[in-house]
């Protein structure tokens, strides 16, 4: 019996651990290293793919995966003598495929932590934990605590998160934003499918 015990014991923690919300780290497009670029008609783009996961966002990255999007960091520079807007006079190209960025809206919607999806840990609210202290028997009550912990703090650090990684997707959006003769933007998309 007292294996069994044991065994729901870790069982409960080992799900407690992996299973916890994770804090958004930041991109920042503009502290990242650009290996891709090509120039053309005076516009020169360069980007980057994988910035979710290299940022340290592995929730994300495994939506981003599985919902076959991506999130690219870009770093474009105007060397025409005309002001640019993405998604007017300029658009983006894979090969001789336009590019149609997906909006950040949607690109929160479809890759955000599920807040409600930690409903579960309230499950923990009839744990108890008993020991023996000699001829006494001691009930320790930790399941409210640990149950109202776990899922408010999961919650509060899923829809905190959430909202960082909106709050940088439309910080960075450069679609529609205009580009002046010789200045240098950076951004983040959101593309449908796997580009190279």
């Amino acid at each position: 019996m007292q294996t069994f015990k044991q065994q729901v014991f870790l069982t409960c923690l080992i799900f407690i651990f992996t299973g916890c919300a994770s804090f958004y780290k930041p991109i920042a497009p503009q502290k990242l290293s650009y290996q891709n670029s090509n120039s053309q008609n005076g516009i020169e783009l360069a980007y980057k793919y994988d910035v979710l996961r290299e940022s340290g966002n592995r929730k994300y990255a495994k939506r981003e995966f599985r919902h076959n999007l991506n999130v690219v960091a870009l770093r474009i520079t105007n060397n025409t003598d005309t002001t640019i807007v993405l998604g007017g006079n300029v658009a983006l190209f894979a090969g001789s495929v336009m590019i149609n960025p997906v909006s950040p809206y949607v690109m929160k919607k479809t890759l955000q932590q599920s807040v409600l999806g930690y409903s579960p840990y309230l499950l923990f609210f009839p744990f108890s934990f008993f020991y023996d202290s000699g001829s006494i028997r001691t009930t320790l009550n930790i399941g409210p605590l640990l149950a109202l912990g776990l899922t408010g703090g999961n919650m509060l650090v899923a829809g905190t998160s959430n909202n960082a990684f909106y709050k940088e997707l439309k910080l960075y959006n450069l679609v529609g934003m205009e580009i002046q003769k010789g200045e240098t933007k950076y951004g983040i998309i959101g593309i449908e499918g796997t580009v190279t």
